[in-house]
């Protein structure tokens, strides 16, 4: 996945926080180092590139001086869009040949396994 969405023109990691806008337009940095797991420091690397490349724009928030909300440029849509029907193309190889019952036997398997995983975080 990671060699086709390469084609996009950002790193994994920038792409996250891509995807993460598209869902959640006008996130401030320590919302999306919240929601992303990491630190806003890393955030700010990744906005700051982001930035500079013209897929987002910081935008003072109207009601509080201190916080920038962060947008998807019409650049950063594009990025989105295309990685959305490179993820679908992906998902549609990866399931081939899987009935419908399979695939929901195997999301449940997926979602057993990550909240096992998340008892040991939780520990």
């Amino acid at each position: 996945m990671e060699k086709e969405l390469s084609q996009t023109g950002v790193h994994r990691g920038q792409h996250r926080l891509l995807m993460h806008l598209s869902r959640h337009p006008d996130a401030s940095q320590t919302e999306i180092a919240s929601h992303l797991k990491v630190s806003t420091a890393t955030v700010a690397v990744a906005v700051k590139k982001l930035e500079k490349g013209g897929y987002i724009t910081r935008v003072i928030d109207g009601n509080d001086n201190r916080f920038n909300k962060v947008m998807l440029t019409e650049r950063g849509v594009h990025v989105v869009d295309q990685s959305k029907i490179l993820i679908e193309q992906i998902e549609n190889t990866m399931y081939d040949g899987f009935s419908e019952e399979e695939k929901e036997c195997f999301a449940d398997y997926l979602e057993r396994i990550y909240k096992n995983l998340g008892k040991i975080v939780e520990e």
